[in-house]
Order: structure tokens, then sequence, then C-alpha cells
């Protein structure tokens, strides 16, 4: 019976540390993609003002 309290505390302590694992996990991989998304936009503004800057023209070859 003891035993059987000492496995089950510890499964409860695992669970709790798993649990806090998730949560910190979690946590980094929306940081990570919130950052992923301003690199994005700021990128996309970085290359909008190239394309203002600089428009690309396109050059015919004779006969075309």
């Amino acid at each position: 019976n003891e035993k059987v309290l000492d496995t089950l505390n510890a499964e409860v302590k695992r669970r709790k540390h798993l649990e806090e694992e998730i949560k910190q996990f979690t946590a980094a991989f929306a940081f990570r993609q919130r950052s992923l998304v301003s690199l994005r936009s700021d990128f996309d503004s970085v290359i909008d003002s190239f394309k203002a800057q600089k428009p690309i023209s396109i050059s015919r070859s004779p006969g075309f």
C-alpha cells in the first residue's frame, strides 16, 4: 500500500513537471512565432522600399 502511494506521488510530480515544460515550450513557441511574423513584416517593408526606389525595368531583346 505504501509503495503504491509512493508510485502515485512520483507520477503526480512527473505530470506536474511535464505540464510546466509544456507551458515553457508553448511560451517559447509563441515568442518565436511573433518574432518570425515581425521579421517577415520588416523584410516586406524593406523590399517594398527598394521597389519604390528602383523600379525594375524589363528590357526586351530585339525581335520580340
